[in-house]
């Protein structure tokens, strides 16, 4: 059951995305924050792309802000919030209209991750094989 809980508690749980809206009842705007926080975030460390960091912080400060604004929310209107995932991907993904709407998109996504991934395993590789300041040279340019 969604009901309204202690403000302090509420303030608490905000600092982590999601666990407030869990904390109030909604279970499905919770989970979503946190997919949404937890794996941008976890993203930008593992493909070391510091842009993305940028989002997971927009992703932060949206979830904050939202935990709030449920709380301050009159009785009538936060009885009324329906507990939603944030994003619905099972309706479309049963009829496949995201998959073929989206596929190139998608591929060049992958193909991406799949070549930075790659790069950055083979690029130690090189360091007995090319000239040291050529090496040099590639490790600064990709390093950012």
């Amino acid at each position: 059951m969604i009901r309204k809980k202690s403000k302090f508690w509420t303030f608490w749980f905000s600092l982590i995305p999601g666990a407030a809206e869990m904390y109030m009842g909604f279970m499905k705007m919770g989970l979503s924050l946190m997919t949404i926080f937890f794996g941008l975030f976890s993203l930008s460390i593992i493909l070391e792309i510091g842009p993305v960091m940028v989002v997971s912080a927009v992703a932060w400060f949206y979830s904050f802000f939202h935990a709030h604004n449920l709380a301050s929310m009159p009785e009538e209107e936060f009885y009324e919030v329906e507990d939603t995932y944030l994003f619905t991907v099972a309706d479309t993904m049963q009829s496949g209209d995201l998959i073929r709407t989206y596929r190139k998109t998608f591929a060049v996504v992958l193909i991406f991750i799949g070549a930075v991934l790659t790069w950055k395993t083979c690029m130690p590789l090189l360091y007995g094989i090319i000239p040291y300041e050529l090496y040099n040279a590639l490790r600064h340019m990709t390093y950012r």
